[in-house]
């Protein structure tokens, strides 16, 4: 029988003055090798994170809410759409190493968001701007030579190929340590 685990987010800021709120989900491992690599054991948590956290940039506080999931802190929707290049160039002029999230951690995203028997993602945990948007992934190798880029969207939290021209919203990740 598969363990459950409960993960409470009570994700008040106070600092900011912005409350969400309160998440509380059944999270449940998809079995025993998650496809994005995360084994039933070592399942990141979800955390909030506040907004005057040393660990994170005072740019990228500035867009939000945050929430840790294991070692990345993960932004709110940044305040404009924007293509895959221009979007890759905010997240790093964010500062502390922030950048876009990859492909592999956008996976990980749905599987931490999991409840009830069925295992489904649940993206009516998520804030209405991401459950309602796309966002883009970092650009690699092959979406330079393609002129394609991977967004996520936050509807069915799937990845998705799309011209790196497109406008999207931009979710951006800063690793740090726990």
């Amino acid at each position: 029988m598969a363990s459950y685990f409960r993960v409470v987010l009570s994700l008040v800021l106070s600092c900011s003055g912005v409350v969400f709120p309160g998440l509380t989900q059944d999270v449940r491992a998809a079995g025993a090798g998650l496809s994005t690599g995360w084994s039933q054991q070592d399942l990141p948590a979800l955390a909030p994170v506040a907004m005057d956290d040393p660990r994170v940039s005072h740019a990228f506080a500035a867009l939000g809410p945050m929430i840790q999931v294991g070692p990345l802190v993960w932004s709110a929707p940044a305040h404009r759409r924007m293509n895959q290049s221009a979007a890759d160039g905010f997240c790093r002029g964010l500062g502390l190493g922030a950048r876009l999230p990859s492909e592999e951690e956008f996976q990980v995203l749905p599987s931490v968001l999991v409840s009830g028997e069925d295992r489904r993602y649940t993206p009516e945990a998520l804030d209405s701007e991401i459950r309602g948007n796309s966002f883009w992934s970092a650009p690699t190798w092959s979406s330079f030579f393609t002129g394609k880029g991977m967004y996520w969207r936050g509807s069915d939290g799937q990845l998705y190929d799309g011209h790196h021209f497109a406008i999207m919203k931009v979710l951006c990740v800063q690793p740090v340590s726990h």
